[in-house]
């Protein structure tokens, strides 16, 4: 039991649930709370008492429908990919998940629960297309099940296991065309020895991680329900992806746009063109999407330290490996201003939480390293930085460019050019761990990334917090400008420095 007095964050908070939280306050009490005194009053009696008789910050307006009978509009994170999409191409913005089912699996049932994924969630079957110069949601009602099933079960393990991953990268690396086809494509192989593997690739401007995980649930979900003869119970959605667009649209303007830019453009003034990390190549004329990916997991004894200084200083372990990553980035490119981007998961409304669709916003925290710091006023400096990034959260970060203007050039990410993200409890299903769950047809399903090869940004480095003692690391980088070595060589350095961030806090940066 949660008691009035128990610490929000030693009860296992984080910065995800924290957003959470400022949610479920704004629907239940109907007052605001803002995401930085979660930070500064962790206990239920902290927060009662702040929030009694008044409302505080951001006030969110209630969602409703959008009216069907016109075009309806992107959101503005729509918006940005429909451009790159229309002006790059490509495969760079294909997100593909991958299940593995044991037992045999019923195709005609699968088929049913994906027919019934794409019936419950319009942004599944929305087109986007230009009408008058301006790009447009269209929503299909009658539309081909995007499934491909193919019998691989006679061929030999080998063979069959071969035409699989080539079948499945074929899916995930054939671009999307917008306009003409859904934003889904899905593949059903049967192996031998009664296994099926699926793959399920979605263009970015209908998911995200949230999404992806929310995906395999409903589908699971679906499946096994089919498989059993009977209907799927799920609560019926009340808004759509649809209905948020028009939404964001109509509250993020005006007098509240332009505040929250205000931020923004004072944050981000005389920010460095691109990073100063040494190459291994050549930075090309044009950006190049190639990349590789490199795993380690941080050592237990590493991570238990982590945590405990997090805890001792009303920090996250997001903040804390942040600011680690920020001291190792400094180090190598010998500067004090380290720029890096983070994405949020934007779902700043309660009713966003059960729907499916592109609600990911885009971060960029600067800090600024000081060597003559010790790491707890480090510490301290970031943890300000990162709950101002996150209290001016709702401009899109696709509003910020348009905004800030910043020098475009084709060989790099226009505001940042390396990313940081810590996937916690259920956002890292997806991404790149390995799990086995049970569903509701007693069939275990492994769970996990697929790995295409495609990096957006010159790194990234990625945390993956498998809870207690277990956080593991992922880093991706460009293959045009990266050896594995010198990856190799930054995951040692921001080892050595997270530990000695928690044996000598006080010690010089």
């Amino acid at each position: 039991r949660v008691g009035a007095t128990d610490n929000f964050f030693e009860l296992g908070g984080h910065s995800l649930l924290a957003m959470r939280l400022v949610s479920a306050l704004r629907a239940q009490c109907g007052a605001e709370l803002e995401i930085r005194e979660v930070f500064e009053l962790p206990t239920v009696e902290a927060q009662a008492a702040r929030l009694s008789g008044r409302g505080v910050g951001v006030s969110l307006p209630a969602l409703n429908k959008a009216d069907r009978d016109g075009p309806l509009p992107l959101s503005y994170a729509q918006q940005r990919l429909w451009f790159i999409d229309r002006f790059e191409g490509g495969a760079h913005y294909n997100v593909p998940q991958r299940f593995t089912l044991a037992g045999a699996v019923d195709g005609a049932a699968f088929a049913r629960a994906l027919g019934w994924l794409l019936a419950r969630h319009e942004v599944l079957r929305t087109r986007y297309e230009e009408i008058d110069g301006e790009p447009r949601q269209r929503i299909e009602e009658t539309y081909a099940l995007p499934l491909e099933e193919v019998d691989l079960r006679d061929l030999p393990e080998a063979a069959a296991l071969a035409r699989y991953r080539a079948l499945a990268r074929g899916l995930s690396l054939r671009r999307f065309e917008l306009s003409e086809e859904l934003p889904l494509r899905a593949l059903l192989a049967h192996l031998p020895g009664n296994r099926s593997r699926v793959v399920v690739v979605m263009h970015h401007i209908a998911t995200d991680a949230w999404s992806s995980g929310l995906l395999e649930r409903e589908l699971r979900t679906a499946y096994a329900a089919y498989a059993r003869g009977e209907a799927p119970e799920l609560p019926a959605l009340r808004w759509q992806y649809a209905d948020y667009a028009v939404w964001q649209r109509g509250w993020l303007q005006g007098e509240v746009l332009e505040a929250a830019l205000g931020y923004w453009r004072g944050r981000l003034s005389g920010l460095p063109a691109r990073h100063g990390l040494a190459l291994d190549h050549a930075r090309p004329a044009r950006q190049r999407f190639e990349g590789r990916t490199w795993r380690r997991m941080l050592p237990a004894t590493l991570v238990s330290g982590l945590r405990d200084l997090a805890r001792s200083r009303g920090m996250t372990l997001y903040m804390v490996l942040q600011t680690g990553f920020a001291i190792v980035l400094s180090r190598y490119s010998r500067e004090r201003d380290i720029v890096m981007g983070s994405p949020i998961s934007g779902r700043v409304h309660r009713d966003l939480e059960p729907m499916l669709g592109f609600f990911v916003n885009t971060l960029v925290l600067r800090s600024e390293v000081d060597a003559a710091r010790t790491v707890s006023s480090q510490l301290e400096a970031n943890r300000t930085m990162l709950l101002e990034a996150f209290h001016h959260q709702h401009v899109p970060f696709e509003y910020l460019v348009e905004a800030l203007q910043p020098e475009r050039n084709l060989s790099h990410p226009p505001l940042f050019q390396i990313m940081f993200n810590l996937l916690e409890g259920g956002e890292g299903r997806n991404q790149d761990q390995n799990q086995t769950v049970e569903t509701a047809a007693d069939a275990p399903v492994e769970t996990g990334g697929w790995s295409e090869g495609i990096e957006k940004f010159d790194l990234t480095l990625t945390a993956i917090d498998g809870g207690g003692e277990r956080v593991g690391v992922v880093w991706s980088m460009n293959a045009a400008l990266f050896e594995e070595a010198s990856i190799e060589r930054l995951h040692g350095s921001l080892e050595r420095v997270l530990a000695g961030m928690v044996s000598t806090p006080e010690a010089a940066v």
